[in-house]
């Protein structure tokens, strides 16, 4: 590949690099700038040639401008600069990304916490590098809404060297693609799956031939990188009333799928409503997802709550989630995690209960009893199964030491 045109990628923020190409028939010419120069200019140089030794790229000028920047946002940059340079989008070029590394994340499970799912831009490495530290039992890298159009390149690029790189420990990474409709949603696919990403969000799903589509092309990605075939999960973002309608059937339409989230800001204008504080407007769309969700024993989340500064409405919101039945809530501020958290733990109350129901069946089980009284109240089998499931929601959520 060649440098054929002056082309930039990347910003001046903190922890990001701006990486400017020019042609030239003089040979490659690498040129450094960082406040870190004298303890990371060797590295970070290295970064650059390796990954224009990668490309194929054998003259021109590059010049780096970091602000400390990773060497994987480096490398980021520097590719989507090179692909810039050539007017090669990814929607027209499918970039070779690396097929030797393995992917260094465990396979991801179906059925785990998810109490907060935290959204954040793919195209900010500020962002991104450090999501971790928050303590979201998931973080959503965004490539859709949050991305500018003429950015969706960089932040693809950004993403699969984050992911590949970054050690994001026990936290959940799902990306959220660009929508069907929209030419980049493949190549979006293509990045999740070479980085080794947990799972995709498919953005304003209405169908299962959505799912299908995407699960297609997931499959397909699995059996070009080289990935175990079936590990990349998938859940539906559910946007507008079609959406809605189909919630059942876009759940079950693939045994990738491990939940469903609602959008609010989407399907909030789809009606030609307004946000209200007690959740009216919203409320048939929440229980029919729900319902579509229980029914195919997937997990369910809430959308976000737009306003980070009206903490009350907020924890309103997350308490009738609670209520509701949901597993957990879409946010976007580390600032809302703990009270997410706090409040989709079981209760102490409701741990005493469960133990005591779960101790009395056994004792009423072995005599022989199905039916009796814990409290003054009858229970059968189905208290015993809600019970279990407060023990392993309590115990997911560290907060049961017992030994049920």
């Amino acid at each position: 590949m060649e440098i054929k045109k002056d082309a930039v990628a990347g910003t001046l923020e903190s922890s990001d690099a701006q990486v400017t190409v020019t042609p030239t028939d003089k040979g490659l010419f690498v040129h450094i700038e960082s406040s870190v120069m004298n303890q990371y200019g060797k590295q970070i140089k290295a970064a650059v040639i390796e990954t224009l030794k990668n490309m194929g790229v054998t003259s021109g000028r590059v010049e780096v401008v970091d602000k400390g920047a990773l060497d994987c946002t480096i490398k980021a940059r520097v590719e989507c600069a090179v692909l810039r340079s050539n007017e090669a989008s990814a929607e027209n070029v499918n970039w070779t990304f690396e097929k030797t590394a393995k992917v260094s994340r465990p396979k991801p499970a179906k059925n785990r916490l998810r109490r907060t799912m935290m959204f954040m831009n793919a195209q900010r490495p500020g962002l991104i590098k450090d999501a971790y530290i928050y303590g979201s039992d998931s973080i959503i890298l965004d490539l859709e809404d949050a991305v500018a159009e003429n950015q969706k390149d960089a932040a693809r690029f950004s993403l699969y060297h984050a992911v590949k790189n970054i050690d994001y420990g026990k936290t959940e990474v799902i990306v959220r693609i660009n929508g069907l409709d929209t030419p980049h949603w493949k190549e979006d696919i293509r990045a999740v799956v070479a980085s080794g990403a947990d799972g995709i969000r498919i953005a304003k799903c209405e169908s299962a031939d959505d799912v299908h589509a995407v699960e297609a092309e997931v499959l397909k990605a699995e059996r070009e990188f080289g990935i175990e075939e079936g590990r990349t999960l998938l859940m539906a973002a559910l946007e507008s009333p079609k959406g809605i309608m189909n919630a059942y059937e876009i759940v079950t339409a693939s045994p990738r799928m491990f939940g469903c989230a609602i959008s609010g800001g989407d399907f909030r204008k789809s009606m030609h409503v307004q946000i209200q504080r007690d959740g009216i407007e919203m409320m048939a769309a929440r229980g029919n997802m729900l319902m579509a969700a229980r029914a195919a024993n997937v997990q369910c989340f809430d959308t976000m709550w737009p306003n980070i500064d009206d903490m009350e409405g907020f924890q309103a919101e997350v308490q009738q989630n609670r209520r509701m039945g949901f597993d957990g809530k879409s946010i976007v501020s580390p600032k809302q995690i703990q009270y997410v958290h706090d409040t989709f733990a079981p209760t102490p109350k409701e741990i005493a209960y469960a133990e005591k129901l779960c101790r009395s069946f056994n004792e009423q089980a072995d005599a022989g009893v199905g039916v009796y009284t814990v409290d003054g109240k009858m229970v059968d089998i189905p208290f015993f199964e809600d019970a279990r499931r407060v023990i392993a929601l309590a115990k997911a959520c560290g907060v049961y030491h017992g030994d049920l």
